[in-house]
């Protein structure tokens, strides 16, 4: 296969005793999975690997990369999403022998982001490597694969239950997994996603999760009146606010149907949200033709987003199947009263009623989640905030998560 391919000479590690990792990315945009990516490689130690990233990239990722400094290229990735397997592989070959890496990781905003491709790809270029393997990190949730017994639907003239279908996406993700050395995922319900739905032995699956800098994400009564006298918004207001990439799965507008069921009951209540992403433009119009608009402020993308956070009073996740939601610890870590659909991620992280409110996905229940948070006693509100803090301070502070996630994936940090 490889002197088809005219790449066996490559497979070859280059001759160093030094580690090269290569991380590859498939995100066009800058969201979470590129916030972990950068927080990882600010604690490698780069005198013992160097790192390359492999990516579409964003200006923001290629502007961050840079300022780690000469330990970390950045390569483009130019192979198309959409080609057939035999074109694909070997211009997967190429490019991962040419970066002639020892061990690849995958990062993938969505289970099967990679198809098995670059995957094998990756297998046969780091197989001769004394130290080579290939990981998956998975983020979040993907499609499973057809259920036995699923719709009947035809599929090539098989039914998707019982037919080839079927047997061909469990092959896939089977291979996957079998050329991988280990799957991490971000969340125990992603674990348990994969394990059901897409036939992953538990044992071949870790759970890593991500954290934040509590001392950064703090309480700040100073930054908390300069960003409502900067917006706008009254000092005695109750502030809720969402922030992160508008994308269709952050389902932002069943924040927003909540809002209006809630603030003519509360006069004083805000809305804050970042609009930013691929629904900016949606939402701006949703909200321009709200009932409740007089008291929605949109802003735009926050790079230091511990100003937004500071300013808040109430932090609402309202996403469908949320892998992890970095932004809700930062929430925590700031000592908001959090109100959080029930993904595996806010699972994971929520101790409900405790450290804040898990709801039904539907409009609903976010709704009745914002009306318990609002009618906390104010002895309530920072007895709950407390507890959120110190959860975050346990499990997701920063240097402790990162530590472990390095250990987990063999690079060495400092």
């Amino acid at each position: 296969m490889c002197d088809s391919f005219g790449c066996y000479a490559r497979f070859e590690a280059p001759p160093t005793q030094m580690d090269r990792v290569l991380f590859v990315v498939k995100a066009r945009e800058f969201g979470g999975l590129e916030i972990i990516l950068l927080d990882w490689l600010a604690q490698v130690d780069y005198t013992k690997t160097s790192i390359a990233v492999c990516s579409y990239g964003t200006d923001a990722l290629r502007t961050r990369l840079a300022a780690l400094g000469p330990g970390v290229e950045s390569v483009t990735l130019d192979i198309a999403d959409d080609a057939p397997f035999w074109r694909e592989l070997p211009g997967w070959i190429r490019l991962l022998s040419s970066l002639h890496p020892s061990k690849v990781i995958f990062l993938e905003g969505l289970v099967g982001d990679f198809s098995a491709s670059p995957v094998l790809a990756a297998w046969l270029c780091t197989r001769f490597s004394h130290s080579g393997c290939v990981y998956i990190y998975e983020s979040n949730w993907g499609k499973a694969v057809p259920p036995k017994g699923g719709k009947r639907k035809l599929h090539y003239g098989f039914l998707p239950g019982i037919g080839l279908y079927r047997r061909k996406e469990m092959f896939k993700q089977k291979l996957r997994v079998r050329l991988t050395r280990r799957i991490f995922t971000m969340s125990q319900g992603i674990k348990n996603n994969l394990a059901v739905h897409f036939g992953c032995a538990p044992e071949h699956i870790s759970v890593l999760h991500h954290g934040v800098n509590t001392a950064r994400y703090s309480p700040c009564a100073k930054d908390r009146l300069a960003f409502r006298q900067a917006n706008g918004i009254p000092e005695d207001a109750v502030v809720l606010v969402s922030h992160g990439r508008l994308v269709r799965r952050k389902r932002i507008e069943r924040l927003l149907q909540a809002f209006e069921l809630l603030y003519a009951e509360h006069p004083n209540v805000w809305l804050v949200v970042t609009a930013y992403g691929p629904l900016s433009q949606e939402m701006e119009k949703a909200v321009a033709s709200s009932p409740a608009r007089s008291r929605v402020k949109l802003v735009g993308f926050q790079e230091d987003s511990t100003k937004i956070l500071k300013a808040s009073d109430i932090y609402v996740l309202s996403s469908n199947d949320e892998g992890f939601g970095i932004a809700l610890v930062e929430a925590l870590s700031t000592g908001l009263v959090c109100v959080a659909t029930k993904g595996p991620g806010p699972t994971d992280i929520l101790e409900g009623g405790e450290s804040g409110f898990l709801v039904e996905e539907s409009v609903e229940g976010v709704a009745a989640g914002l009306r318990q948070a609002l009618a906390l006693t104010p002895q309530q509100r920072t007895q709950m905030s407390e507890r959120a803090r110190k959860t975050v301070q346990t499990r997701f502070e920063i240097g402790t998560v990162i530590r472990q996630a390095l250990d987990a994936l063999e690079i060495p940090h400092k």
